[in-house]
């Protein structure tokens, strides 16, 4: 645990350096994966516990306690869509960076973004601690989560496609999300017409 700990302080003050030593560690393809999906599965425990802990506002009329119970997913959907995602993030980044000059191999990609993963989890608890101890202050610790996070997958991205610069890793990321956001636009629309006729 402490090592964990040493590496995310490292992954805090030099993110590329961190983001070498877990490539450097030629970890086999399942323990990566593992890493990946188990990060995940943490995240998504530390939302569901807060989701569970907050008290749900939805606007208009005021729903009764089942209908607030059911605007919220449940951890196990939480957790298969937060997956697939991250599954299909790591595939998107690699060949992103790859055409963009990069050299990342998918389990390079994919080890980094575990760490990224796990970091994202500090930062959820982190959350959660200022929600309820640094109330006024919880909406600037939300935010600087997300800058940071946008940071570090940019230098993470990086150093796993042995860019020169963290902004060719930032480039990588702008790519995936342009190219999901077009296809989930592509996706619904065609699901749309689909549905009309």
């Amino acid at each position: 645990m402490s090592g964990l700990f040493a590496l995310m302080m490292l992954s805090l003050r030099k993110p590329r350096e961190a983001a070498g030593l877990v490539i450097a560690m030629d970890w086999p393809r399942g323990a990566i994966w593992t890493s990946l999906v188990l990060a995940v599965a943490v995240n998504v425990l530390l939302l569901a516990g807060f989701l569970a802990m907050v008290p749900v506002t939805l606007p208009g009329p005021t729903p009764d306690a089942e209908e607030v119970t059911l605007a919220i997913p449940s951890p196990l959907i939480m957790f298969v869509v937060s997956s697939g995602w991250a599954v299909l993030s790591v595939h998107l980044m690699t060949w992103a960076g790859r055409a963009l000059g990069g050299t990342g191999t998918l389990d390079r990609v994919a080890i980094v973004w575990a760490l990224l993963q796990a970091l994202r989890a500090a930062g959820v608890l982190a959350l959660i601690i200022s929600a309820y101890a640094l109330a006024p202050i919880a909406g600037l610790v939300a935010l600087a989560v997300v800058v940071l996070t946008i940071w570090l997958s940019a230098q993470f991205i990086s150093e796993a496609h042995e860019y020169e610069t963290a902004w060719q890793g930032l480039g990588v990321l702008i790519a995936v999300f342009v190219g999901m956001t077009i296809g989930m636009m592509a996706l619904l629309t065609l699901t749309g017409a689909a549905g009309s006729e």
